[in-house]
């Protein structure tokens, strides 16, 4: 038996009906009518059958078009933003002038992610140590995080501080992944207290789901605003006198509001050590809480944390909501609207230590 004809036919034989135009042989007139032609086609298997035989061939999505966006007749300037990108780039600008050095949040993670990679972190080997406020809208950042570097170890607190102590360091240390056992240990600690801040570069108002009207971002700095502005706290006079390496002063806790006593003394012991507290404004504040949680990471990696054989990477940044307000109501853009502003960058490796910043010119993180 010849081999082929075990193959299935791909051809068969298809009759298609042609017109054609004909002449009456007596009056020579013209008559329509129709040829018979027969030809080869290939045959096509019918829809949601295959073939015997026949490979299958995935399917490609074709590529979708991006739009471009136009520009009028006789302008030579460059393309002029319209539509949800303009508005986008107003509140970019925006946050900008507040925050100069803010990058998207995804562009963010992906610049911390590859320059941490250059110094030997990576999601295998590493344990990240995340400290935001407990608000619903630092999800996003949150999101990010573990998906770049896996489950964190969560120490969410008021303010974005950090309240874990001896046990909580302990903790991190024998949760960080070790390829084997004689591997170095590794952490990266994440402290980024937030603000939200509009296209008028307004700061502290912030619009949620299910609420008409805006609400406060940072009611807890803005009730320690208010008590530093009135006098309530006294740090340099009795009874009340602050000193940057003093333990918290049980006297002051509100029995009531625990964790914003502690808050508030941490913050006034961090206005010591800058050396005054004559800008009281939201984003100076917000940058205050930033450099207290660093200062307490820091301090409970000096004496509990081995850095013999440790290694620790340090992101203390700020994330911003942004917020485009339009008359007193929010336009809801299609755009990614978080964003990080770095403050502080370095890695601590084989005890020496390294520093990173955002590039002026540049969206991304380069080792200083």
């Amino acid at each position: 038996m010849n081999k082929s004809s075990s193959l299935p036919s791909l051809t068969q034989t298809k009759t298609i009906v042609l017109p054609t135009i004909r002449r009456n042989t007596s009056t020579g007139a013209k008559l329509r009518g129709q040829a018979i032609v027969s030809m080869h086609v290939k045959r096509r298997p019918k829809a949601g059958k295959v073939a015997k035989g026949v490979p299958v061939m995935p399917q490609v999505e074709p590529p979708r078009r991006i739009p471009k966006l136009k520009v009028k007749k006789g302008e030579t300037r460059q393309v002029e933003l319209r539509g949800q990108a303009r508005k986008l780039h107003e509140l970019t600008m925006g946050i900008t002038r507040k925050f100069p050095n803010i990058l998207p949040l995804q562009v963010f993670m992906e610049e911390s992610s590859r320059i941490l990679n250059n110094f030997g972190f990576d999601k295998d080997n590493t344990l990240a140590i995340v400290g935001l406020t407990r608000d619903e809208v630092t999800q996003p950042f949150l999101n990010s995080i573990t998906s770049s570097w896996g489950e964190p170890y969560v120490t969410h607190s008021l303010g974005a501080q950090c309240n874990v102590g001896k046990e909580g360091i302990k903790q991190c240390l024998e949760h960080a992944p070790k390829k084997t056992s004689n591997a170095r240990t590794k952490l990266v600690f994440f402290c980024c207290p937030n603000i939200a801040c509009n296209q008028e570069s307004e700061t502290g108002l912030m619009y949620r789901n299910g609420k008409p009207e805006p609400c406060p971002t940072n009611s807890e700095f803005l009730e320690f605003i208010k008590k530093l502005k009135v006098g309530t706290f006294n740090l340099h006079k009795n009874p009340h006198t602050f000193q940057p390496d003093d333990a918290l002063d049980s006297e002051m806790f509100d029995p009531d509001d625990i964790e914003l006593s502690i808050m508030n003394q941490k913050l006034c012991k961090q206005l010591i050590r800058d050396g005054g507290f004559n800008d009281t404004s939201l984003q100076s504040i917000t940058r205050v809480a930033g450099r207290s949680a660093l200062y307490d990471f820091e301090n409970l990696v000096h004496r509990y944390v081995n850095l013999d054989s440790v290694d620790i990477a340090v992101v203390q940044a700020i994330q911003v909501h942004g917020q485009y307000q339009d008359f007193g109501k929010v336009e809801e853009l299609k755009y990614e609207t978080e964003f990080v502003a770095l403050q502080d960058g370095y890695v601590v490796v084989n005890g020496e230590r390294k520093e990173f910043r955002k590039n002026d010119r540049h969206a991304l993180l380069e080792e200083v």
